[in-house]
């Protein structure tokens, strides 16, 4: 039961980790340090055959405009990894395949000769998996997620 315990904090921790430190090591560095030097090559361009087209697919999570960009992106991932970590096995992997497939359906359906930043699409790809989970595979404890979150929002 101790080591069950252990191991499922151990995942929540190195999921923060590995999403939240690189997040806001890239905001502070580059927003605060470098006045947004880097901004430019962070984010995802779509349809845009180049390197910083395609570098952005798997960067533009830890790119944000401002202040209040990070943290709204911050408080929901805060709630939405956390119950990904608890509840899958291996939840870094999945969750680095979710930034992929956000980063390139964003390249593929983004807004043409604009840049998308943000840790918004690894959100709404954190959703859809939840929901997906829910229906498909018949993961009821993801409507335990849901609700808290939705009562947070609602609070």
């Amino acid at each position: 039961m101790f080591e069950k315990v252990k191991n499922k904090s151990m995942n929540i921790l190195w999921v923060y980790v590995a999403i939240m430190i690189p997040m806001w090591g890239v905001f502070l560095i580059n927003n605060v340090a470098l006045n947004g030097a880097f901004s430019q090559f962070g984010g995802v361009f779509p349809r845009t055959f180049s390197m910083t087209g395609f570098s952005g697919i798997f960067t533009s999570w830890a790119f944000h405009a401002n202040w209040q960009h990070i943290i709204g992106n911050t408080q929901i991932l805060l709630t939405l990894l956390f119950f990904v970590s608890l509840i899958e096995k291996n939840p870094l992997s999945m969750i680095i395949s979710l930034i992929g497939v956000s980063g390139f359906f964003t390249w593929l359906f983004g807004a043409p000769h604009t840049m998308h930043i943000g840790a918004s699409g690894l959100v709404f790809a954190l959703m859809g998996y939840l929901f997906a989970s829910i229906i498909l595979a018949r993961r009821w404890i993801y409507i335990v997620a849901l609700f808290i979150m939705g009562a947070d929002y609602w609070y």
